[in-house]
């Protein structure tokens, strides 16, 4: 089984081929992929998304969890009521797992053992170039989903992916359904399909 290093990210982040990327659709909800997913050599999960109660869906394992600015630093939750699932310790609270970095800012980074428990492996993702190159295309800054998932197409690894909404209207979350999001993610959805029509990403 080969490995690849992710480009744009510091300190060297390897990644197995075998690998899946699972996003926070709440239509991940629909069909109980847990034992597949916990298959995989590598899973990647994006900030707060929580396997404990959907093991059966979304599988147990986590071995790359990619947050951006906001909860990679633990910062009280705004925006929206999520009543009892608040978790603004959600990042420190992980272990034995590899913690990616990506947003603006070197604040929380800087700060990144206050944030990361010592089990775990924090990783920094070169926000600035990422968003020089997807901006332009998107006309936004890119969700963390897109852009690790992009990541990996430029370094070489086709992984394979749940939960990016692909055949939503809307947004929301398989653990919160009242989520809100500043990013559009029409154009990032069509972009994925094409990759997806051009071999370079696996639908599990």
């Amino acid at each position: 089984m080969t490995k690849k290093i992710i480009q744009h990210i510091d300190p060297d982040l390897e990644i197995h081929s075998d690998v899946i990327i699972i996003a926070s659709s709440a239509k991940v909800l629909e069909e109980k992929r847990g034992s597949i997913i916990d298959q995989f050599t590598d899973i990647v999960r994006f900030n707060r998304s929580p396997t404990e109660g959907y093991e059966e869906f979304v599988g147990s394992k986590t071995t790359i969890r990619v947050a951006n600015q906001h909860i990679f630093g633990n910062v009280p939750h705004t925006g929206w009521d999520i009543g009892e699932k608040r978790h603004d310790t959600f990042i420190k609270d992980q272990r034995n797992q590899n913690i990616v970095h990506i947003g603006p800012g070197l604040e929380f980074w800087n700060q990144r053992s206050d944030h990361v428990h010592k089990s775990c492996n924090a990783f920094l993702g070169n926000f600035d170039f990422i968003s020089s190159e997807l901006s332009p295309m998107l006309g936004h800054n890119p969700s963390v989903g897109f852009a690790f998932l992009w990541l990996c197409l430029v370094s070489g690894v086709r992984p394979a992916i749940l939960g990016y909404g692909l055949d939503e209207e809307s947004y929301g979350h398989y653990y919160d359904e009242n989520a809100v999001s500043s990013h559009s993610f029409t154009v990032e959805r069509n972009i994925i399909k094409e990759w997806i029509n051009s071999n370079q990403i696996k639908m599990l």
